[in-house]
């Protein structure tokens, strides 16, 4: 799911996207957000989640200004998750 974030993102024109092996040692709960946007050279930071319920999948995402910690964007987006193995009638 990240790969694809990431690919989508860096279709758009002026926006610098970093690989997500950079952000790796930051953990998944990142609490000095300035801190981590001055050593990755960015000014936002895109943070997310993706949550399984049975078939469903809820990815949420927000855009944060490093420096002021301000949601510049967020979004939800809920999905059917694939079938996979036996239950795809393999």
């Amino acid at each position: 799911m990240q790969g694809l974030i990431l690919t989508k993102l860096a279709d758009i024109g002026n926006l610098k996207v970093i690989s997500r092996a950079s952000t790796l040692r930051y953990g998944s709960h990142p609490r000095e957000l300035e801190a981590i946007g001055r050593q990755l050279g960015v000014a936002t930071l895109l943070e997310g989640s993706v949550q399984k319920a049975g078939n469903e999948v809820l990815v949420s995402v927000q855009l944060v200004d490093v420096a002021t910690s301000a949601h510049l964007w967020v979004g939800s987006y809920q999905l059917r998750a694939l079938k996979r193995g036996a239950d795809a009638g393999e």
